[in-house]
This record gives structure tokens, C-alpha cells and sequence, in this order.
């Protein structure tokens, strides 16, 4: 066993050296697809399988301890890692990055298709007048077929991008009102979404890319980063995603201060990983790295984050978490907005930022508009690894 230990991450170690005999929730990579024979010993080693990945190459099984130990002497396993869990990172944003009504373009986001991973979505006034928003909903918690959100944060999300400002005269309007959603609710009322899910989403966002026309994907959350950029089975199907030419932003997730705590997806080196900046005085003048936005370290020629824009105290949507569609029937919503605090927030912001370039500029690849947004920043004097490139300026794009 010592000698393929080192096919196994920190966790699944841990859960081995406890000799329990509950079984272990696990991510398979492989080096090539899966046969059907490799597929057929999860079942004799009294496995089951959750998900095959068609893009990343690996499976999501559930087995015993005694089963990884024996699927990890395979020579077709590159790697096997603890099925995790992700949370969401939530703990006057368009001026300030450089956004108005009178941009010179007149953009809002029309014709740009987000897919968006989180909690779901209520069917709140601003993303359904004037227009309806959301153009798809899947769900991978409870397998419902409409829209909802038992946890609120994803509605938070979707306003912050689309929202129309209906219910506030235009007030709380999102940064691409005219942009249209596909919601996939990986994470649970709680705010927790397993690694499977979240790859199992990321996946069908590949599959249908051309059927909803997807351009950008957003992903508002975080997992501790326990293994290198190489074996991380989030980072993998990030990957997956860029390279059929989807646009993915990630948020840094929320262990700031300290170095070295960037949360995957985020440490994925080829996307676009959104820390969270704030103002401190009550001019907006003067902005500082959000205590809790993950901070990187400098890896060769990767710093991550990449740049910044504001996630404290900003204003959205707020959801009625007991709607279910076709059990409970929707309440009135005494305040139809409120505030919240996270990176999630900076990586909704950013997602918005990009739908109004790739409104201007549709066939940008991401690696051009991943510079063209680094070269817009300004920068806040603070260490790279804090701020990346500093905050995003779309003034400077237009």
C-alpha cells in the first residue's frame, strides 16, 4: 500500500489510516476513459458509481476503504481524492469599477449567456420583469424541475449579474441586466455543494454550451485546496471547460488574510480568479484587499488572484427559502433586497464586467480578454498576491 499512497490525496490517507469501515465518498482520475472492466470492479469491490465524467476522465464512486486501497493498485488510476465539499463565499459596486447608465457603448449584457453553480434561484420581480432571466434550471440536490433557492445566496448571485432593478426603480439594477442565465444548483440550503456535484455540473454546463449558447460560466464558492493544481479534480474540469471555450471565473474564496489561501477552482491557473476589494472611507475614495478575500503565492509566472472588484456590503436579491416549487406557494418579500459580504460577490461582479465585453466583443478568446481585463486594472499599492493586477477599471476598456 505505501507505494501507491502517493496516488491518493491527504484525505483519503487520513480516512484509510482510521480503518473505519464506512465507505468513502471519492473522486477516480484516470489516464485513459474508463473500460468497462475497471467499471465493473467499483461493483465487485461493492462500490457504486455516482457519476462518469465524459471531460475529465474519472469517476465518482462511493466505496469502501478496503476497494480504494485495491482500485488504487491500478494502473489506469492516476489519482484518487476525497469527495469534498465547496462552500459558498458569502460572509455603489458599478461606479466604482467604472460602470454607468451612459457607458459609451450603451451595454447591458444582450446576447451573453452566463451558467451560474450555487444554491439556485427564486423567482424573484427582477428576473422576471421586464424579461425572464433564468432560460434554464438544473438541479442536482433534489432533482426539481423549477426554479428555487433554499439557501438565498444563489438569488444574491443572479441579481448582482442580470437583475433589472424592478422592484427598486432601477436602483439595485445587476451589472448586465440584459444578460440571461442558466442556474445549476449544486449546493444545498446550507451552502454546501460536493466536489461530484459540482463536476457533474460543470460538465452538462460543456455539453450544452452550444444548445444555450454559454459563453462565460460563474462559479461563486471555494474548497480548501488540499492537493496541487495537477491532481485537483475541481481545477481538472475547470480546465476541461476553458478548452471548449467557455469563459470560467472563480471566485478567491473567503481565508484571507493569510497567504496561501486561495480555494479551488481558484487556484486553477488558466481561468479568471475575482478576489474582493472594499472602500475605507465613506467617499469611495480609498479601497484596501478585503480581510477575507484568499490570498495567493507567486507560483513561476502565475499570481492568482488575478484582480479585484468589490465584495463588501453590496446590495441584491434576496429569496423567500421556504418556496418549493409545486409544495409551498410563494410569500411577499417585506424587503426584496439586502446586503452581503464575500469574494462570491467580486467573482458575480466580474462575471457581469465580462458579459459587457463580450457583448462588444463576442469572439474574444479568454486568454485575450483575461489580459485585456488585467491591463484595465488600477492598482492599490498592496502586494500581488493580494490584488493581483488591482481593481478592475472598465472605464479603461471602453
Amino acid at each position: 500500500m505505501i507505494f501507491f499512497s502517493n496516488k491518493m490525496d491527504p484525505i483519503i490517507k487520513l480516512k484509510l489510516k482510521e480503518k473505519e469501515n464506512k465507505s468513502i465518498p471519492a473522486i477516480i482520475s484516470l489516464k485513459e476513459p474508463p473500460s468497462n472492466s475497471f467499471k465493473n470492479s467499483i461493483s465487485k469491490n461493492s462500490g457504486k458509481l455516482k457519476y462518469e465524467y465524459k471531460f475529465t476522465q474519472a469517476l465518482a464512486v462511493q466505496m469502501s476503504p478496503r476497494g480504494i486501497e485495491k482500485l488504487s493498485e491500478l494502473p489506469e488510476v492516476s489519482y484518487i481524492s476525497y469527495d469534498r465539499k465547496a462552500e459558498i463565499c458569502m460572509d455603489k459596486a458599478s461606479k466604482s469599477i467604472g460602470i454607468s447608465s451612459n457607458n459609451p457603448y450603451n451595454l447591458t449584457g444582450k446576447g451573453v449567456n452566463i451558467a451560474v453553480i450555487d444554491t439556485g434561484v427564486y423567482p424573484h420581480g427582477d428576473l422576471n420583469r421586464p424579461n425572464k432571466v433564468v432560460i434554464a434550471f438544473k438541479d442536482y440536490i433534489n432533482s426539481i424541475k423549477q426554479p428555487y433557492d433554499d439557501n438565498g445566496h444563489g438569488t444574491h448571485i443572479s441579481g448582482i449579474i442580470s437583475g433589472s432593478g424592478e422592484l427598486s426603480n432601477g436602483k439595485y439594477k445587476g451589472i448586465a441586466p440584459s444578460s440571461r442565465l442558466i442556474m445549476l444548483k449544486a449546493f444545498n440550503c446550507v451552502g454546501e455543494g460536493s466536489f461530484s456535484d459540482i463536476i457533474a455540473a460543470i460538465e452538462w454546463v460543456i455539453e450544452n454550451k452550444e444548445k444555450y449558447d454559454i459563453k462565460l460560466l460563474c462559479l461563486p464558492f471555494g474548497g480548501e485546496a488540499v492537493t496541487s493544481c495537477k491532481f485537483d479534480p475541481l481545477v481538472k474540469a475547470c480546465e476541461a471547460a476553458w478548452n471548449k471555450g467557455i469563459i470560467v471565473v472563480s471566485a478567491s474564496g473567503n481565508r484571507g488574510p493569510s497567504f496561501d489561501t486561495i480555494t479551488t477552482p481558484g487556484i486553477c491557473p488558466c481561468i479568471i480568479t475575482v478576489g474582493s476589494c472594499e472602500y475605507t472611507d465613506t467617499a469611495a475614495k480609498n479601497w484596501k484587499v478585503s480581510n477575507f478575500s484568499g490570498r495567493g503565492i507567486k507560483r513561476g509566472n502565475i499570481i492568482k488572484p488575478d484582480f479585484l472588484t468589490p465584495g463588501f456590503n453590496i446590495t441584491s436579491l434576496s429569496a423567500d427559502r421556504s418556496y418549493i416549487p409545486g409544495v409551498t406557494s410563494m410569500i411577499h418579500l417585506d424587503n426584496p433586497y439586502h446586503a452581503a459580504s464575500g469574494s462570491s460577490i467580486s467573482c458575480a461582479i466580474a462575471a457581469g464586467c465580462i458579459a459587457l465585453f463580450l457583448e462588444k466583443m463576442p469572439t474574444v478568446s479568454g486568454n485575450d480578454l483575461k489580459g485585456i481585463l488585467k491591463l484595465s486594472c488600477k492598482s492599490l499599492n498592496e502586494p500581488k498576491t493580494s490584488q493581483g493586477f488591482g481593481m478592475i477599471d472598465m472605464q479603461k476598456i471602453y
